[in-house]
């Protein structure tokens, strides 16, 4: 393993043994176990929100069923009727988590974005309302109590002790943590971060994104139960609470605050949540109040979450930036620091007014003591907090610039990194375009690639597409023409998949496609690109690659191999890379790249399943000259052997390139022919350059 991997492992397992010895009292251990416990399902939570883009209301669900099958069993062993120890009962809770999942799961993954949230949300409140209707399983609302020490004792070891549960928390959050970091580096992981990008263009490498999303749910859910089986076992007693919304809640909220994007995130959201639910709920009645200005204020100014405020900082400091922002940052939290005292001063006076002024009219805050009757008292807090807020207005205006320019900085250095001199750029250096050939005749055979016979799309009353009826053959290269609103889109949709047609057969070599789903479809031999460009833009350009390659190479969906295993894989990415001239920008996240850079990377990602079809939607729009005649030859060299069809408005790029032309005007074909003759043929030149064109026609 590489040591890069292996330090970070070795500190995160001399935590949990440093830590107990330092806390060595009863309630230290009580929290770090709570904080263990967090840690599982939290990182299980971010399986869904932050890898796979799954917002989800009801992970509770998982958790909470875990705990209350876990209780259950530890009933069971109580009574003398199971025989199983009390160490493998979070593994019981795990199971049926997994078990629930694959019935309700398979429902909420049918849909993504909006609607799965909103199913999630709906299925946490049937499982609340019915932890309520079933007092048999569920308790009604005392719940169901247990006790852990019982059944057998390996090595002397009850579980009584709040350091022996300890150890055993603390054994299953490092396996469970090590687990799912490991499954970030699996094809199953990889595809789910594209899934999370861009669904659609992962069905147009072969796989499905349901299917992504419906493994890795229920993988979510297998570690949730984990985690809901070990709370049962700390706390010995299970409610309807631990299936509510409210718990459901707490997840998603802390997983942000921690930072949904990095894996580091969701365990500082795990140590937030004990903290402020354990400790912040002592110390004052107003904490969620505070925790709700916290999450607005991280949601405004830090998206990130603190995860991803750490690795902001540690990039600045790499870079020698900081020393620019020691002295903003100074400014701003001198007066900071008071303006907040204020702010909190006012609440927990209100908070005080509110439900303890029948007690006593004073609140003490440390040092402080406040007369929440006296008008005086009010004016000079309100004051305080205007005073402390102008202030704060006032230092950070300067703190927003320096930091603005200190990422500007960052972002220009790295690129002067990424920009190697010895690589070769995506353009050619020559500033004119070379002129575009035409292509020699002769390299397609008598097979037929693909076949479109009585073609026909209808949107209601009005037809898109009518009776079309093409033949393509192997190795040849069709270009489709046509005006603004013809059909041509829609005819690469109905080929590929994306639309089904209202009537008429496709047919690609010998398989009947015919309203086939998109992966389908490519898994029998066809790969297109888009019109607007279909990348997995939070992804490295060669993560990028390696997506669109792992379907052909047969990884599918597996979640127990490690990606860097796979040198298939890795080789044929970096040839790709390679094939279209990013090696120089390698690492680099997708959506930074230039526009024909991105052009450049979904052409890559299009031939990299290795499909003998190949269908490119305007491949070279809203390139500079040079750009075209860069990108055409890029085509003409990577899609050498291969069928291609092709839409381009472009008439230079059409007759440089293509062995025949389609021409489509209100979704029929009126001519199929070479480049020549189609220049010539007059119904063409009538219908799509109007009757008074004369001349080579132009786009």
């Amino acid at each position: 393993m590489n040591k890069r991997l292996v330090w970070p492992w070795l500190l995160f397992a001399l935590l949990w043994v440093v830590l107990p010895v330092v806390f060595d009292s009863s309630l230290s251990h009580n929290l770090l176990s709570q904080i263990g416990i967090a840690i599982i399902v939290c990182l299980s939570y971010n399986i869904l929100l932050g890898q796979g883009g799954m917002l989800s209301f009801g992970h509770a669900v998982y958790s909470g069923m875990g705990s209350f099958l876990a209780i259950h069993t530890l009933n069971l062993i109580s009574a003398g009727s199971w025989f199983l120890p009390v160490s493998l009962v979070p593994l019981v809770g795990g199971i049926t988590a997994l078990t629930v999942a694959l019935l309700l799961g398979w429902v909420s993954t049918q849909k993504a974005a909006t609607p799965f949230a909103m199913i999630t949300l709906g299925v946490g409140e049937l499982v609340w309302a019915m932890s309520l209707m079933f007092p048999g399983f569920f308790g009604g609302e005392g719940g169901i109590s247990g006790n852990r020490v019982t059944g057998s004792r390996p090595l002397g070891i009850s579980l009584g002790p709040q350091i022996e549960l300890y150890v055993l928390i603390a054994v299953y959050a490092l396996v469970c943590t090590w687990l799912m970091h490991a499954l970030t580096r699996t094809p199953l992981g990889r595809m789910l971060n594209a899934v999370r990008d861009n669904p659609e263009r992962v069905s147009f490498v072969g796989y499905d994104p349901r299917m992504v999303r419906y493994i890795a749910f229920c993988i979510a859910a297998f570690f949730a139960g984990i985690a809901g089986g070990l709370a049962a076992l700390h706390f010995e007693i299970v409610t309807s609470e631990v299936v509510s919304a409210h718990r459901s809640g707490a997840y998603l909220l802390f997983v942000f605050l921690g930072g949904a994007g990095l894996f580091l995130g969701p365990i500082l959201g795990a140590v937030l949540m004990v903290v402020a639910g354990v400790l912040m709920s002592e110390w004052t009645q107003a904490w969620l109040l505070y925790l709700g200005l916290i999450f607005v204020l991280m949601v405004m100014f830090v998206p990130g979450g603190l995860a991803g405020l750490v690795v902001q900082h540690l990039a600045l400091w790499r870079q020698g930036l900081m020393r620019t922002l020691w002295r903003p940052y100074l400014g701003v939290c001198v007066v900071a620091l008071p303006a907040g005292t204020g702010i909190a001063v006012l609440i927990e006076m209100l908070y005080h007014l509110q439900l303890n002024a029948t007690l006593s009219p004073e609140l003490k805050m440390g040092p402080w003591v406040f007369n929440t009757q006296s008008l005086s008292t009010w004016a000079g807090v309100c004051l305080w907090v205007l005073l402390g807020s102008v202030a704060f207005a006032l230092t950070w205006r300067p703190f927003r610039r320096a930091w603005g320019q200190a990422q500007s900085d960052l972002a220009l250095g790295l690129q002067s990194r990424s920009a190697r001199p010895t690589q070769r750029s995506l353009t050619p250096e020559a500033p004119q375009a070379p002129t575009l050939t035409p292509v020699m005749q002769g390299r397609a055979t008598d097979r037929i690639a693909l076949t479109l016979t009585s073609v026909t799309k209808r949107f209601g009353p009005t037809e898109i597409i009518r009776g079309v009826d093409l033949q393509v053959r192997e190795g040849e290269r069709v270009a489709l023409i046509g005006p603004n609103g013809a059909g041509k889109s829609t005819l690469f949709n109905l080929i590929s998949g994306r639309l089904a047609p209202s009537s008429g057969q496709i047919t690609l070599g010998n398989h009947d496609v015919t309203g086939l789903r998109p992966q389908h479809i490519h898994r029998l031999g066809l790969a297109r690109s888009f019109q607007i460009t279909h990348i997995f833009h939070r992804m490295s350009v060669f993560e990028n690659l390696r997506c669109s390659v792992m379907w052909n190479l047969g990884h599918g969906y597996a979640f127990w191999r490690d990606i860097e295993g796979l040198q298939d894989a890795r080789d044929r990415a970096e040839q790709l890379l390679h094939d279209v001239r990013l090696e120089h920008r390698r690492n680099e996240l997708a959506m930074n790249l230039t526009y024909a850079e991105q052009r450049a990377l979904e052409l890559g990602i299009t031939l990299g399943g290795g499909s003998p079809v190949i269908l490119l939607d305007e491949p070279t729009a809203g390139m500079s000259r040079a750009e075209t005649a860069y990108m055409i030859e890029l085509i003409r060299r990577l899609s050498e052997g291969k069928t291609l069809i092709m839409v381009e408005h472009d008439m230079d790029v059409v007759f440089g390139l293509a062995d025949r032309v389609a021409v489509l005007v209100y979704g029929q074909v009126i001519a199929f022919d070479t480049p020549a003759r189609v220049k010539a043929d007059p119904a063409v030149r009538t219908a799509y350059l109007g009757e008074e064109a004369h001349g080579d026609p132009k786009c």
